[in-house]
């Protein structure tokens, strides 16, 4: 249990430069782990995704038996509402979810710490394309609060 693992991004969304449920903070937020602990950051993805800054690690396009097995290893992880948290879901290890536009209730799982600024971000039509959503960064917590949260969840 010796990394923790950062899951960024949601699937690329055609004509748009970010989709909105991309975090915008995490290179704070890496800045801000990295003062707290010494463990490896491992960010995962897929190819063509942009690296973050501090990352230890940086692994694309895993088979999902290694993927399985980086999860199964780490500390904890961090994911925004995307393909990680439903498989650390499925694989029973419980981590941390950043949600910004997206309902936890509908899109979350109670054993993670769903994280989110306030229900009054969330769009109104849960199930309506991405595509059609703009971004907004207010939406997120900022880094200090993910800190936070994560060092009372850890007991840190």
């Amino acid at each position: 249990m010796n990394s923790i693992v950062i899951s960024p991004y949601s699937s690329k969304l055609k004509g748009v430069e970010s989709n909105p449920k991309d975090y915008p903070y995490w290179n704070e937020l890496i800045f801000k782990l990295k003062e707290i602990f010494t463990n490896k950051i491992i960010q995962i993805g897929i190819r063509g995704e942009e690296r973050l800054q501090n990352t230890d690690v940086h692994l694309l396009n895993k088979p999902l038996s290694e993927l399985l097995e980086i999860l199964h290893g780490c500390y904890f992880w961090i994911s925004v509402d995307n393909f990680f948290h439903h498989f650390a879901h499925y694989y029973n290890k419980p981590g941390f979810v950043l949600f910004g536009l997206s309902d936890p209730r509908i899109f979350g799982y109670k054993e993670n710490y769903n994280i989110f600024r306030s229900k009054n971000f969330f769009r109104p039509d849960q199930f309506r394309w991405w595509i059609d959503c703009p971004k907004n960064e207010e939406s997120f917590v900022s880094p200090e609060t993910v800190i936070r949260i994560i060092k009372r969840e850890l007991n840190i």
